[in-house]
């Protein structure tokens, strides 16, 4: 492993941290907040501090070599999220916006990894620049840190560096770059993730949201992290028109961002084609019109119309793995709620800001099993799997079996921890728990509020398991193999 390559581009990676320090550090200036100023100054000056450290010793070396490699990359990767979660947890802690130091890092850790789970009880006791901290946490980690490191940062590394680093954060089995340079790719990614971010701003405000609580509801929108400004999350603004505009881009957010790259070139077509938006696009449509009917049928509301808004908006945030809560969805039939919880098992697409296991690998075994059942039916048969003309390997089946194997064994094993924690009381609550942690959902379906109640011990095995979905499982555990150390 070049350690010495890792370490600089680790310093570019802190660079960038430091940057996003500075914005909630003039919002502190501006709204006169002297414990958000203290807190972000002294954030910034160990930043700096650590900055300049890693610079002053790679200066001994400047000839070295710059290649990265595949173990390079994991490295790099999950080092910078651990750094940014760490370090982000200082100024929570230093404004008491938490208890304790286990607190403030499982909070950033939801931050980044758009999970939006919250151990903060009184989120409206917050300063601004706090509030706009959190949910800049949201947005950095939507898209992702390394797609931004690769595309703000300089040609300092290879082309095929720069594919290990996007492909480590990605999700899904189809890595194909929207164009032949990963830092070009990077960049219209983000674009298209600003831009977006940009038209819903516009839509909340007009909406007659408060321009903070529209920055931040944004921001946490299309990184599908959930965050909000409301103790009671969306359902405080009693808007349909909110719902309704949220619907739709959580919808959007979920969707692969490659093919909304090609249907803002005009090709429709081959966006259409792709069978992963057009299953989770049916997905979606189905359980939608499943709970409205629960909701109607038991009466829940009153009209179809809003039936549809509620199971729309909440399964969207589920599926979406937004984690927004807007009726009072535990409440809600039996059945209806089964739906939900079967979202925690399916996600959104691949190349999206969700986390779970996507609806590409959840197709993908669908298909397979299809396959299985006709060979057992003709043993002499041989039968190739293809989606969207493209065959899918023995080698990529491995891996999807491989992956959610993976997954599954985490949470249940995550679950079996938790419920050594006296604040769980029941066995959902620990499998529900452990699974919206792990798929970066943020809600579920336990009674309880706020994260806050859980122990320390708990609070560090969800936070593991909120990086370890957001980074795809693989990318962090081969840090812990032999083989990973090997010369």
């Amino acid at each position: 492993m070049n350690l010495k390559n890792n370490l600089r581009l680790l310093s570019y990676a802190i660079a960038i941290f430091a940057i996003t320090i500075l914005v909630p550090f003039f919002i502190a200036i501006f709204t006169i907040d002297r414990e958000g100023i203290a807190a972000f100054f002294i954030t910034l000056a160990i930043v700096v501090i650590i900055f300049f450290t890693l610079h002053l010793l790679l200066n001994k070396h400047k000839n070295f070599d710059k290649s990265l490699r595949l173990k390079d990359a994991f490295f790099v990767i999950t080092v910078t999220w651990v750094l940014f979660s760490l370090l982000g947890a200082i100024p929570l802690l230093l404004t008491r916006s938490v208890k304790d130091f286990p607190s403030a890092v499982f909070e950033v850790i939801s931050g980044l990894s758009t999970t939006g789970a919250s151990v903060i009880d009184n989120i409206e006791g917050l300063k601004a620049a706090i509030l706009f901290y959190r949910a800049e946490l949201c947005f950095l980690g939507g898209m992702g840190v390394i797609v931004l490191f690769v595309a703000i940062g300089s040609a300092s590394t290879s082309g095929a560096g720069t594919s290990k680093l996007t492909a480590g954060e990605s999700a899904g089995i189809n890595k194909d770059k929207l164009l032949p340079k990963a830092r070009d790719s990077a960049k219209y990614l983000y674009l298209i993730y600003v831009s977006l971010t940009g038209i819903l701003l516009i839509l909340l405000l007009l909406s007659k949201m408060s321009p903070l609580d529209a920055i931040c509801t944004a921001f946490s929108t299309m990184a599908t992290a959930g965050f909000s400004n409301k103790n009671a999350s969306i359902a405080a603004y009693n808007s349909p028109l909110i719902d309704v505009i949220l619907t739709i881009f959580m919808f959007i957010a979920a969707f692969n961002f490659s093919l909304i790259y090609l249907m803002i070139k005009c090709d429709f077509k081959s966006a259409l084609k792709n069978k992963e938006a057009r299953v989770y696009t049916l997905v979606f449509l189905l359980s939608v019109l499943l709970i409205s009917l629960s909701l109607y049928f038991n009466k829940i509301y009153k009209n179809p119309f809003d039936c549809i808004r509620n199971s729309a908006f909440q399964y969207i945030s589920f599926m979406s793995t937004t984690g927004f809560s807007s009726p009072s969805y535990l409440e809600w039939p039996l059945f209806a709620r089964f739906i939900l919880f079967l979202s925690y098992f399916i996600s959104g697409c691949q190349g999206s800001t969700t986390g779970g296991i996507k609806v590409i690998r959840v197709y993908v075994m669908y298909r397979v099993f299809k396959a299985i059942l006709k060979q057992r039916l003709h043993p002499k048969a041989v039968v190739s799997l293809e989606i969207d003309g493209s065959t899918i390997n023995e080698s990529q089946i491995r891996n999807i079996l491989s992956f959610i194997f993976a997954y599954l064994s985490i949470a249940l094993i995550s679950a079996a921890l938790l419920s050594l924690d006296p604040a769980f009381t029941s066995l959902e609550d620990c499998l529900s728990t452990s699974l919206l942690c792990i798929g970066n959902v943020g809600c579920g379906f336990s009674s309880v509020s706020s994260f806050s109640v859980y122990s320390t011990f708990s609070k560090i095995i969800m936070s593991l398991e909120m990086l370890l979905g957001r980074l795809e499982i693989f990318t962090v555990l081969v840090l812990f193999t032999k083989s990973f150390w090997k010369k």
